[in-house]
């Protein structure tokens, strides 16, 4: 018996030391990994530090657009009150156009109208003229007439 108890205590110090050997090589590949990830986490940090400042830049640059929009929208809402202008003005001058070819063509009668009674009053004045050409001829007659008869 000593000499089984002699083999059993010298195999307990050697698992001891397997044992520790084991629990230091997890405690090296933990702490490799704990050392990863602080360092992932230290990446991680950077990234999300870097893409608050890119954010930040965004949002200006949104706030800056958003005011340009604002200003383009006031600028789009004054032309548009511009062409309803420019369009009422249109349709008054439409209007007036209008009006005015109905002169125009008013004109046009009245002028036709006009060359008509132009050759109308040109007959009868060259039929007065005939007529007072007679009435003198009549008058140098009776003027004969009467200085025959003295």
């Amino acid at each position: 018996m000593t000499n089984e108890r002699s083999k059993s205590e010298n195999l307990i110090p050697n698992k001891h030391h397997e044992v520790v050997e084991k629990l230091e090589i997890g405690f090296n590949k933990l702490n490799k990994k704990f050392a990863n990830l602080l360092q992932e986490n230290k990446t991680i940090k950077q990234q999300y530090k870097n893409l608050q400042e890119k954010n930040q830049e965004i949002l200006s640059i949104n706030s800056d657009l958003n005011e340009k929009n604002q200003e383009i929208l006031r600028i789009n809402s004054d032309l548009n009150e511009q062409n309803q202008e420019n369009l009422r003005k249109i349709s008054d001058l439409n209007d007036l156009n209008e009006i005015n070819q109905k002169v125009l063509h008013e004109n046009s009668c009245l002028i036709i109208q006009n060359e008509l009674l132009n050759k109308k009053y040109y007959g009868l004045k060259e039929k007065l003229k005939k007529r007072d050409e007679e009435l003198e001829k009549l008058r140098q007659y009776v003027l004969n007439l009467e200085n025959q008869k003295k």
